[in-house]
This record gives C-alpha cells, structure tokens and sequence, in this order.
C-alpha cells in the first residue's frame, strides 16, 4: 500500500485494505504492520479508514445503529491520521490511548526531524515539517486534535476483545502508575470495525522492583531531552544501545552523575561506538558502571542495588531511567485474533 522503509520478518498478515486475516473487522496500520517512518503511518492510518469505510457502507452499517463505527488502538501519527479520516469519511469514531496523545513523538530526541517531502494529512492538507523539531511536530498535532474536536481518550490501556455478533467489544483498563498499589478500572467500548495503530515495539518492559509512590513520577522509560536532568542523580538500568545512548547523553550535562547497573559481568551486545563512548565515559569518571547489578527497591531519594555476591548497597538517585526492552504487543494482537506471517 504504501511501501517506503525495509519491511521486517513476522509481520501481521493483511490485505490490500489493511485488514488482518483471519480477524473480521480488524485493521491495523503504523509501525506495527513492519513499515517505520511517520509518513508510512500516516498514509496507512488514512488507508485503513478509506477501506473500512467502503466495507461499513457496502454492508449498509456506516453511520447507523448504536455505538461507535471504529475504535482507534493508539493516538500516535497513525491513529491520529485515521481519526481524522473517520471524521472525513462520516463515521462515529474514538481513539483509545493508554498514555498521552502523540506519546511516540514525545519521546523523540530533542533536535531536528528532517522530512524530504510534506506530510498528506486527513482534513488538514500537506503538512509541510522539513527540519521542524519535535517540540514544533508535536504543537502542530496537539493544535489539530484540538481544532478537530477529535475524541482521545488517553489513561486507556486495551486488554483485549470480544465478538457480540456483527460488534466488537473492545476491552480496556484505566492505567495506573507503576508501584502504585491501586488496580486499574475495566472499562469496554462498542464498535463495529477496530484500528490498530500499535507501535511494533510495544510497551516498555517495566522494572519489576518495588517503587515508592514519592518515587513514581521520577521513573522514566525513555529520555526526550537530556539537558532536563542537568545536575541530578542520575541512575540508568540496562546495557543495550538505547540505554547507553542515554547514559551518554546525561553524563555530558553540567553537575548529572550518571550511574549505569547492568545485571551481567560486562558489555553483552550494542553498536561499537556507543560501547566505546560509554568506556571512555567510565574511564573519566562521567559515567559509573555497577556489574551484575540489579535493582531491589526504589525509594525516596535512594535506589537500593544488589551487586555481586548479594552485596547490597543504596545508591542516591533523583531520578531512574529504566531501559532494558520492550514487550511486543503479541498477546493484543491474539486477542483480537491477529496472526503473523
């Protein structure tokens, strides 16, 4: 459909119209179909709508019963440029958001996004973003939503699916910060067609230690802006290349100490240079390396370790990065019946 980047293995099997074999009524679009950049989510998410639409109205569905014509998994660039579509194209739509709107695009990098051609987005026109910065990118989505009246509902986790005749009853759960003893809230929204517009990444895979509720807040799972966090404490869990590109990142700020634990005895995998970037940082003092290290407990003010031979120690923190993967939505995907290739 729209074909720019390298596809990748295991992919959702779909149609032309982007519907997932074998699950009646689900389509997915973004990231999670194998094709990465903004432009291919956009186009996708617009695509996917277009050929639901078709479909409702073949059917003689669209715009008429109760409940909603679509739900949207996912308020990125693809589930945004579908919610805008769904408008275009008359239907009752709501987009599900388990974080905040455009929460890929948050967690971009401070710096420049470079796009060779202007972005075609539903009831909005060419949307012209060469060297616009995230800060710029993520203003012009926040403006559209907003002018759109789109219905985001953000804190909405999806569990899963059921199948009520020609209806599918989407599944979802009120988020909750990690740590907190508090359980989310079910919740269910009605409708006859699903959009996926998943990242193929997944969430970010969670600490699995206790965190205490002044501490929560100052947890984080990606690093957008480094100079944010210039003379804290900084503690950075995991070793892979997203890790050490933040550790890096940190440690050039004026007054950060940046602390990395890892739970092996040295460098696993990751590119050579951030490797050697991270070597160097250690060797001058910027950067501390704790080996086979994991982390028990984060509480106020303090991080307590277990090191090598079940030594503990507390180590004060202001701040904890937590960096060691993500848990790819395969268990969402079974549920709304979606297989891989």
């Amino acid at each position: 459909v729209i074909a720019e980047g390298e596809r990748v293995p295991d992919l959702p099997v779909l149609d032309e119209g982007l519907r997932a074999q074998g699950a009646p009524g689900v389509y997915l679009a973004g990231d999670i179909t194998g094709l990465p950049l903004i432009r291919n989510a956009i186009n996708q998410g617009a695509h996917a709508v277009r050929s639901l639409a078709r479909e409702l109205e073949s059917e003689g569905q669209k715009g008429g019963g109760e409940g909603f014509d679509l739900v949207i998994v996912g308020a990125g660039p693809a589930g945004i440029a579908a919610a805008l579509e769904a408008k275009e194209q008359g239907l009752r739509a709501c987009v599900l958001e388990q974080g905040s709107v455009a929460e890929s695009v948050r967690s971009f990098p401070r710096g420049k996004l470079v796009f060779d051609q202007p972005l075609g987005v539903p009831r909005v026109g060419e949307l012209w973003l060469e060297e616009s910065t995230k800060e710029e990118l993520l203003g012009k989505w926040l403006r559209i939503v907003h002018r759109e009246g789109l219905d985001i509902r953000e804190g909405l986790r999806v569990t899963g699916c059921e199948r009520r005749g020609g209806t599918l009853r989407v599944l979802a759960q009120t988020a909750v910060s990690e740590g907190s003893s508090e359980h989310g809230e079910a919740a269910f929204v009605d409708a006859r067609r699903v959009l996926l517009a998943l990242g193929r990444r997944g969430t970010p895979r969670r600490l699995g230690a206790p965190i205490a509720d002044a501490m929560v807040d100052h947890v984080h799972y990606s690093l957008a802006d480094a100079r944010s966090f210039a003379g804290k404490r900084v503690l950075v869990v995991g070793l892979g290349d997203v890790a050490m590109e933040a550790a890096a990142g940190l440690a050039h700020q004026p007054g950060t100490r940046v602390t990395v634990a890892y739970r092996g005895p040295d460098f696993k995998r990751g590119k050579r240079r951030n490797i050697d970037t991270l070597r160097r940082l250690a060797s001058t003092g910027r950067v501390e390396l704790l080996w086979s290290t994991t982390v028990e407990a984060i509480e106020p003010g303090r991080a307590r370790l277990l090191g090598p031979k079940e030594n503990t120690q507390d180590l004060a923190v202001d701040c904890v990065f937590v960096m060691i993967g993500n848990v790819a939505p395969t268990a969402l995907l079974e549920a709304f019946g979606v297989s891989a290739s």
